[in-house]
């Protein structure tokens, strides 16, 4: 007869984060003393929580928070750019090659995954961060092969911010603007470098722009070192990659949020 066990909230917890940090599945059945197959459940089962979480949803900035997030990337800017609310950028989740099955489901061949520039298969996932380097928001909903340009103009956020900007309250408060790359046009609401040519002051002013837009890279780069499970092919089924990385991104605001309030009750 099968033996059931009661596994606490805290151990499935301890299990998950092992999990994401890049433990081996093997190394954490010993380590916690469950089966292959608790270890699965517990990781599933904690990001369902997570991602249903009211106090973890991630959020595009009101305008008052928008003020606050440009006053904090003014202090960093030595051009004290004073109206920049986010960096924005993509970055390429690294998965399994594709199974035909997978890819009926998402209605794209095999070869839309795979990204030539990196010679891997996966996601482009578009994301904005704040100078804390804590994400806002992320879409992955196009496959590997698909530019940073597409992702970002046909994201609901995106047709959001252009619709809006036709009324009476812009979702972007006027003026402000997210930083990014060549990868990315100029417009309203959306600041990249200068193309081309460039007179002395433009150079200036590419270089100084950078300053800033690195931090979606910095935010990137601090992510993937934190959850080392994104350093290798994520062995998941394509459509379990989304809700898995939305869960790892809100555990590194998480992490960030408690690092600077322990900073600040400290001053106190």
């Amino acid at each position: 007869m099968a033996h059931t066990y009661y596994i606490k909230t805290e151990i499935r917890l301890s299990i998950a984060l092992r999990y994401f940090a890049g433990g081996s599945v093997y190394d954490i059945m010993v380590s916690h003393g469950v089966s292959a197959a608790s270890v699965f459940l517990s990781v599933w089962g904690v990001v369902d929580v997570i991602n249903n979480h009211p106090n973890f949803k991630l959020e595009f900035p009101s305008h008052a928070q928008q003020e606050v997030i440009a006053k904090s990337f003014e202090k960093k800017s030595g051009a004290q750019f004073s109206k920049v609310i986010g960096a924005i950028d993509g970055i390429l989740i690294w998965t399994h090659k594709p199974y035909k099955s997978e890819c009926l489901a998402a209605k794209c061949g095999e070869v839309s995954f795979h990204c030539s520039r990196k010679g891997k298969y996966g996601w482009n996932m578009q994301a904005i961060c704040d100078n804390k380097l804590r994400f806002y928001w992320i879409d992955l909903r196009w496959p590997g092969r698909c530019s940073d340009y597409m992702a970002w103009v046909t994201s609901a956020l995106s047709l959001n911010i252009n619709t809006s900007e036709k009324t009476s309250s812009p979702l972007i408060k006027k003026g402000y603007s997210i930083f990014g790359d060549n990868a990315y046009l100029k417009t309203h609401h959306t600041t990249v470098p200068m193309k081309g040519h460039v007179s002395e002051a433009e150079d200036a002013f590419n270089f100084f722009q950078s300053q800033l837009r690195i931090s979606i890279e910095c935010a990137f780069g601090l992510l993937v070192h934190r959850w080392a499970i994104l350093r290798t092919p994520l062995r998941v089924p394509l459509f379990k990659v989304a809700p898995l990385v939305y869960t790892l991104v809100v555990l590194h605001n998480f992490y960030i949020n408690q690092t600077l309030k322990k900073k600040r009750n400290s001053k106190l």
